[in-house]
């Protein structure tokens, strides 16, 4: 609500846009559980040929997602409900920019990014969002690739409370609070540079989109 105010607050030409990044440890030893209020199947979507990314494609068929699979640091984690498709998250190995701060993340070795997350609302509130992030957890942790990863990072829009749950309740902690903002051809961030330094590495690689 604070965020949405200082938006509405804001000249005219001036824009602000904030995101709260947060982290997660991969190598600690304990996570927390599932609170989902009913069965959640998430599936690995690695290739254009699963049949689960022709559903996908024809569920959400503005988003391009085809675009995605061609580059092989990304991928699509959905979440499957009495054999329903109600939602999906994407996670990314390579830099990835993100829109809403006009901020390109970097993502470096051993990191990965997780965004473009999406519950159907008629399943949403029932802990899916917490149980599709925390497969996403135990794959890159130890299932699919153990050892080589060691920090998952994701953001959420300071007034979306609802996915800022789910992200703490997989065991997520805040880690800064970025903020964009344009006037002109000004363009100045702030609390990214502690992001930077824990997501860097020198790799030189292809920028993806959100």
């Amino acid at each position: 609500m604070l965020y949405r105010a200082i938006r509405k607050l804001t000249p005219v030409g001036i824009d602000y846009q904030s995101v709260v990044f947060f982290l997660l440890d991969l190598k600690q030893r304990t996570f927390p559980l599932s609170e989902a209020s009913r069965p959640v199947a998430c599936h690995i979507i690695d290739s254009t040929q699963d049949q689960w990314f022709r559903i996908l494609s024809l569920a959400y068929p503005a988003q391009q997602f085809h675009l995605r699979m061609q580059h092989d640091c990304q991928q699509c984690h959905i979440a499957i409900v009495d054999g329903n498709l109600v939602g999906y998250a994407w996670v990314t190995t390579s830099p990835c920019h993100i829109s809403e701060i006009n901020f390109t993340l970097p993502v470096g070795l051993g990191r990965l990014y997780i965004y473009d997350c999406f519950v159907e609302s008629a399943y949403r509130g029932q802990g899916i969002y917490q149980s599709l992030l925390m497969t996403i957890i135990a794959d890159y942790r130890k299932r699919r690739w153990p050892n080589q990863y060691r920090t998952a990072c994701i953001g959420a829009e300071p007034d979306n409370t609802a996915s800022i749950r789910g992200i703490k309740r997989a065991g997520f902690e805040e880690f800064t609070r970025a903020r964009y903002v344009h006037v002109g051809q000004f363009s100045r961030w702030y609390g990214v540079n502690s992001l930077i330094a824990h997501m860097s590495e020198n790799r030189p690689d292809q920028v993806v989109s959100d």
